[in-house]
């Protein structure tokens, strides 16, 4: 499972959010039929498949809890996610809270980032994307060495 590409979507007045079929494809297979939400990093949200949010939980299960910095963080993550149904249109209902905690507006940019996919203010992301694409050889050097 490699989740790619970037989708301009509109968030409806309930706080729903459509995913592209392509993009819930690559989740799994058979599609799924539910996914987990939980706030990311850089005031994003992220959407994981069940199988993978069950896998990154049971990599933290290995670290110890005896570290405040790591609890916080297991507090702060598990405490924000949710497990969020798709309906036959394809869409999520986003929770609220999740909303508001990001400031999401109704334009929105949602991108698959390898094993998850992320859901982005358009306007956040647009600033992002100027901030660091100019740089982008100089990013993955950083980050592949």
């Amino acid at each position: 499972m490699a989740l790619t590409g970037q989708f301009e979507r509109t968030l409806d007045q309930k706080d729903r959010l459509a995913i592209p079929k392509s993009l819930r494809e690559e989740f799994s297979s058979p599609e799924p039929t539910n996914l987990y939400i939980t706030k990311g990093y850089d005031d994003c949200l992220e959407l994981y498949s069940t199988e993978e949010f069950h896998q990154f939980a049971e990599r933290l299960r290995e670290r110890s809890s005896s570290e405040a910095e790591f609890r916080r963080f297991e507090r702060l993550f598990f405490s924000s996610a949710e497990n969020v149904s798709i309906d036959s249109q394809g869409r999520i209902r986003i929770p609220s809270r999740l909303v508001q905690e990001v400031s999401l507006q109704r334009e929105l940019i949602l991108i698959g980032v390898r094993n998850r996919a992320e859901i982005w203010n358009k306007a956040k992301w647009t600033q992002f994307q100027q901030a660091y694409e100019s740089s982008f050889d100089d990013v993955a050097q950083k980050a592949l060495s």
